[in-house]
């Protein structure tokens, strides 16, 4: 598999899913299956050649990255409760 590959692991999900064809998505659900805890950190290859940090996903965030402010500032500079819905009127 070619994910096994050193030269084709340090490349992003997108450049080896254009590459053999397939989607991003397909190529990242591989990589986690096949992935270990010292492949995880190192820096990606991105379809432009520029090495990359990979992101952290949304359940490896600690609660004070993941989580929503209690509070937020309106245009009118008073303070209101923050929620994940947005409601446009």
């Amino acid at each position: 598999m070619a994910l096994r590959d050193k030269e084709w692991a340090a490349m992003s999900n997108v450049a080896i899913a254009e590459h053999i064809g397939v989607s991003h998505q397909f190529v990242e659900n591989l990589r986690s299956e096949l992935s270990t805890v010292d492949s995880c950190d190192k820096p990606r290859t991105g379809r432009d050649g520029k090495k990359r940090k990979i992101p952290k996903k949304r359940n490896e965030l600690s609660d004070s990255e993941s989580s929503f402010p209690e509070k937020r500032k309106g245009k009118d500079g008073k303070s209101y409760p923050a929620s994940e819905t947005v409601t446009v009127t």
